[in-house]
C-alpha cells in the first residue's frame, strides 16, 4: 500500500489490549483455508496472517492513529487488521479529502 493512503499519527500507548481472534497468530489457526479473495487473487489464512505480521511490523512499535483510505481490497483488509492487532486507533475515510482532513487534525484528545 502506497504510503500517501496510510498516514500514522504517534499517540502515547494506554496499554489497550489487541483483538486476540484477529492477530496474525490467530489467523495462523486457521490454516490453509480460504480466508480473502479480491478478483482473481485469492489468499489463505496463514498467507493473510504473514501479510498482516510484515504490514504490524512497517507500522512500527510506537501506536499511532491509523487512517485508511475505504476500499474493498486486500491491502486495505490487511492494513486494519495490522493496526488493530498492534492496538492502535483506526479511522476510515473517503478519498483523499478525507486524508488530507486527517493531515490536518489535532485532537485534544485520543
Amino acid at each position: 500500500m502506497s504510503s500517501d493512503r496510510v498516514l500514522t499519527r504517534h499517540v502515547e500507548s494506554d496499554g489497550v489490549p489487541a483483538l486476540a481472534d484477529l492477530s496474525a497468530a490467530g489467523l495462523r489457526r486457521h490454516g490453509g483455508s480460504a480466508a480473502l479473495i479480491d478478483g482473481d487473487r485469492a489468499l489463505t489464512y496463514v498467507e493473510l496472517a504473514n501479510l498482516v505480521a510484515a504490514r504490524r511490523r512497517e507500522l512500527g512499535e510506537r501506536r499511532c492513529l491509523v487512517a485508511l483510505e475505504g476500499a474493498r481490497n486486500i491491502e486495505f483488509v490487511v492494513t486494519l487488521l495490522a493496526a488493530l492487532d498492534a492496538g492502535y486507533p483506526v479511522i476510515v475515510v473517503d478519498g483523499e479529502m478525507g486524508l488530507a482532513s486527517v493531515r490536518s487534525f489535532e485532537p485534544d484528545v485520543v
